[in-house]
This record gives C-alpha cells, sequence and structure tokens, in this order.
C-alpha cells in the first residue's frame, strides 16, 4: 500500500520529507530518530514520530531491519535531491495504485465539480461512503472528516488545488505544471492539438481526467468535456503564461472546459501551446 488509508493532520509532507532525509543521511534506530526528529522536551507522546514513520513504512519509503533495529532508506538519492524531487516521486507511487482510498477519494473529489466548495468535510465523508464505498460492497466507512481534513493538506501538496480556510479549491494547475517541467516530451512554443495533450496527461497524471484511476468516476470525460478541476489548472497555466488554450471555429476536434463566462477562455478548445520546457 503506498498511502496511509488512515491519514492524520499530524503526517505532513514537510515532516515525511525531512523525516525521509534523515534516514537518508544514515540509517538510524528509533530511539535515535527520536531525539533527532521529535525531541522530549518539544512533544513527549511522541505521536508525531510515531505517525509520520507509519506513513513512511506503508509507503515503502523506508524499511525496518529487525536485525539492526535501524531504519533504512528506500528511496534513491535522485528522489531527495530537493523537495520538488520528492513530491515528483512520491505523486508517481501513490496515484500508481488505483485501488487505494487516497487514489480513489482523490478521483472522485475532482469529479465532483464547483459543488465541493460548499461541502464540509463530514459531508463528504458521508458521500464518498454513499456513493463509493458502498458500491465496493463494504459497509465501514473508510474516510472520516479527520481523514479528510489530512488528505486536503496532501492534495494541496500535489498541486490538485488550493487550500482556502477548510475547504480545498479544485485546481490541478500546480499538477500540471511539475509534469510539464519534468520532461514533458511535448512539442513548445507550437500549437499542438488539444487531443494530444490530453493523451499525454493522461498518460502521466492517473488521478486526472482520461487517466487510468480518473475514469471510473468521470462520466464526462466521453464527451470531450472536463472537469472543474482540471478546467480551471489549465486557465490558471493560461493566465500566468505557461501555456495558451485556443479555439478554431468549425475544428475538427472540439474540447470543452467547464463553462466560465468572464474567463478569456469561456470553454470551447482545440489547440494549445505550451511555453514551459522540462
Amino acid at each position: 500500500m503506498p498511502f496511509d488509508d488512515s491519514l492524520k493532520g499530524m503526517q505532513t509532507p514537510e515532516r515525511l520529507y525531512a523525516l525521509c532525509r534523515l534516514v537518508h543521511i544514515s540509517p538510524l534506530s528509533r530511539e535515535q530518530l527520536g531525539r533527532q526528529f521529535q525531541p522530549a522536551h518539544l512533544n513527549k507522546s511522541g505521536d508525531q514520530l510515531k505517525e509520520t514513520l507509519s506513513l513512511a513504512e506503508k509507503g515503502a519509503l523506508l524499511a525496518h531491519d529487525p536485525q539492526t533495529g535501524l531504519y533504512r532508506s528506500q528511496l534513491a538519492d535522485e528522489h531527495l535531491r530537493n523537495s520538488e524531487a520528492f513530491r515528483t516521486e512520491l505523486t508517481r507511487r501513490i496515484f500508481s495504485s488505483p485501488s487505494s482510498v487516497f487514489t480513489r477519494f482523490t478521483c472522485w473529489f475532482l469529479n465532483r465539480g464547483a459543488s465541493v466548495l460548499g461541502e464540509k468535510s463530514d459531508a463528504l465523508s458521508q458521500l464518498f461512503f454513499q456513493e463509493v464505498t458502498l458500491q465496493r460492497n463494504q459497509e465501514r466507512r473508510e474516510y472520516n472528516d479527520t481523514n479528510i481534513t489530512a488528505w486536503k493538506a496532501w492534495a494541496a501538496y500535489f498541486g490538485l488545488g488550493y487550500l482556502h480556510g477548510e475547504t480545498l479549491v479544485p485546481n490541478a494547475a500546480g499538477r500540471i505544471h511539475d509534469l510539464l517541467r519534468n520532461g514533458a516530451n511535448l512539442p513548445v512554443n507550437r500549437a499542438i492539438p488539444f487531443k494530444m495533450f490530453m493523451e499525454w496527461l493522461a498518460g502521466r497524471a492517473p488521478e486526472l481526467d482520461g487517466g487510468s484511476a480518473n475514469r471510473l468516476y468521470n462520466r464526462v470525460f466521453a464527451d470531450q468535456r472536463l472537469s472543474y478541476a482540471l478546467s480551471s489548472g489549465l486557465r490558471t497555466l493560461h493566465d500566468i503564461g505557461t501555456l495558451r488554450l485556443s479555439y478554431t471555429a468549425d475544428a475538427a476536434d472540439v474540447w470543452y472546459l467547464t463553462t466560465n463566462p468572464a474567463h478569456a477562455v469561456k470553454d470551447r478548445v482545440s489547440e494549445i501551446e505550451i511555453f514551459v520546457e522540462g
């Protein structure tokens, strides 16, 4: 399992990155980790280390050697080169597991549209249980409001939205931008068919529109209509100059963003031009 199915608020991206870097420098015992990661005079309970360590082990980022009692890194040097490299590797691992609760909840959430802006964590927990969990013949609620609150922080970290108070505003701009910077393998500085871009995206972001994990929850992609999350992300990148969306009248292949009458790109798109090189 590439991620903890019962996320907690203290399991933050920053703590996980710090723990993984610490162990990567040198294998450490639980006691040594406690002294360096969470000194007793700062937190006597040790919960932050306990939960972050649990997350790292479940994600196969660290492994415990029972013979020596040491925790050893399971990551390559390149994965811990900087925080961006760590996020890239973590994102790849997590969304490569479509059956995980984290991935399923992410895909379900991203396809709910703007309605999520008015839904609290406890309501999302109940709706996910009714619409997804029960359909899998499971009768135990997989995510409670505490888990979802923690999930929102991680979703924002992965570039899938922006936190506004307790609300995660769906917007995939950060996720797409990361993919473009990490070897896009797309033509740049010239317009290409939007379909080519969507095929590229589907092969690299399983959780977004067209991706292998997303398809089960997406009812409009077959009509070449994009989710609120992806539409918002593309418009954001258009506005900041990372890419340019355009529509040619009577184009043979047309895609539709979620309608926004106030934006220059109201809905129809047929070409895209990328300005970011990998």
